[in-house]
């Protein structure tokens, strides 16, 4: 079998990574291309690494051969960057499958960047993979990094799955809101605004955005249009945000013959305010959730608790408790969030504390395994040291009934109606 296939991940941990398992060509092809979601963004990180399947555990001798081996400890770096990476919205493959190592030629180890086919741009010199340069020993740090720098095409797009890659960016991210799917319209409008991108490939970001998907909107802090101007169908809005300098500017004009002139007015720092209007970066319902400081803005009926006010509270509480632990660059925890507050106000009461913690800047106490954000836990009131993980969807009526399953002290009959 497969060492590092998602059930028989070496490191004995209940979460590992959430790698697809590649396991023949074809597999690799649908990874590749997203088969599985429609809005064919498709590209990720795929790692290849030439390990033989793992003896007998007793043969102690065998096995310290396999770990010591630079393809395994590879390995290991590879699942460290992954961790690091996903919840941003990174996609990972793995394999240590004979078909794909013969096919790629590994020797030891390689990882390759794949950009999303729909996207690559090659009469722009775009390349749809790059192969990580290192051939001996791998960094973490440097593989992120890489990753970083080649993930992005000339003109990618942005969806609720990947939006973090680009708001968490360094650069200025320029963002085109228009009607996206997978046609030859879109091609057409990609490749538009690939000759104002291709003049500043390295000092900004440029992207498509589903005027549609007002999740995406609200999560990049840019939804302040007019919903009836939305559901125009020729409507089109060109914005850009700069995480550094925390400011956003749009375009006054909705022609896309204006565009490349707000582009240049933004990065020559020249706001014409007859061409660019500065737009407040608003909080949406979900970022008052989760301030970029992990503080929240108002009280919305959910405590927040950091590593020493949440054992304070197991050890003196009578009451169960159901805890998340987020961190605040997590898109997934941010469209959550209003939900989680749901859930919380019907399930606050005599028998249940509902809390949560920012997992990214605070030590997860050690009865709880956090590998991914965002994770929750039940702990019964009379079993504090053996809390019960949560897996399944993150919607009220699910976690609900999974306290109601856990409930040893009749929960439902105090759990308030909506």
């Amino acid at each position: 079998g497969d060492p590092y296939s998602m059930g028989d991940y070496g490191g004995g941990e209940p979460n590992p990574p959430p790698f697809d398992d590649i396991t023949s060509l074809e597999t690799l092809e649908d990874f590749i291309h997203h088969t599985a979601d429609d809005t064919e963004i498709g590209g990720g990180v795929l790692g290849i690494f030439e390990i033989p399947e793992f003896p007998d555990e007793e043969n102690a001798e065998q096995m310290e051969g396999i770990q010591e081996s630079a393809a395994y400890q590879a390995a290991e770096a590879y699942f460290e960057a992954a961790r690091n990476m996903h919840e941003r919205g990174y996609r990972f493959g793995f394999s240590t499958t004979p078909e794909l190592v013969e096919h790629f030629k590994v020797k030891g180890w390689k990882i390759f960047v794949y950009l999303p086919p729909f996207y690559v741009a090659k009469e722009h010199g775009e390349k749809p993979r790059k192969r990580f340069p290192g051939a001996t020993s791998l960094q973490s740090r440097s593989l992120e990094t890489f990753i970083e720098a080649n993930s992005i095409p000339l003109v990618g797009r942005i969806t609720p799955d990947n939006e973090n890659i680009f708001r968490f960016s360094e650069k200025p991210v320029f963002t085109l809101f228009s009607e996206v799917s997978k046609d030859e319209n879109t091609k057409l409008l990609a490749e538009k605004l690939r000759k104002i991108a291709i003049k500043y490939k390295d000092e900004a970001l440029f992207a498509l955005v589903d005027k549609n998907q007002a999740m995406v909107l609200k999560a990049f802090k840019l939804w302040d249009v007019e919903e009836e101007k939305v559901e125009d169908k020729d409507f089109q809005a060109m914005f850009c945000r700069d995480s550094q300098a925390k400011k956003a500017w749009k375009a006054k004009s909705s022609l896309f013959q204006d565009f490349e002139a707000f582009v240049e007015a933004v990065m020559k720092g020249s706001l014409d305010d007859e061409i660019i209007e500065e737009v407040e970066l608003p909080g949406s319902d979900t970022d008052d959730y989760y301030e970029d400081t992990g503080e929240e803005k108002f009280d919305d009926g959910v405590e927040s608790v950091d590593e020493n006010s949440l054992q304070e509270l197991l050890d003196s509480s009578n009451k169960h408790v159901l805890v998340e632990f987020y961190a605040p660059w997590c898109g997934h925890c941010q469209q959550f969030a209003p939900e989680y507050a749901k859930i919380a106000e019907q399930l606050n009461g005599e028998s249940v504390v509902v809390v949560k913690m920012n997992g990214d800047e605070n030590v997860v106490p050690p009865q709880f395994t956090v590998e991914g954000f965002p994770t929750l836990y039940f702990v019964p009131k009379d079993r504090k040291l053996k809390p019960v993980s949560y897996e399944g969807k993150l919607s009220r009526a699910a976690i609900i009934d999974f306290v109601k399953n856990h409930d040893h002290n009749h929960i439902g009959e105090n759990i308030k109606e909506l």
